[in-house]
């Protein structure tokens, strides 16, 4: 799966840390975390369950035309 269909379901749906669909693209997720798409931090140091789009995925989103 694209990396951007990844961050656009995120911001749509957002999925848990432990989801069927975190668990199929772990090394895709862990790609994009990495590279600042996306986090579990809910606000500053404290984090949660889910996967959210940050500002640097909804930029991508927008320049993508997911948006």
């Amino acid at each position: 799966m694209e990396p951007p269909v990844i961050i656009h379901k995120a911001y749509i749906c957002p999925f848990t840390v432990q989801s069927n669909f975190a668990r199929m693209y772990a090394k895709e997720i862990a790609m994009l975390a990495s590279s600042g798409y996306l986090t579990t931090e809910e606000r500053k140091a404290r984090y949660g369950r889910t996967w959210r789009v940050t500002a640097l995925g909804l930029d991508l989103l927008k320049t993508e035309n997911f948006l």
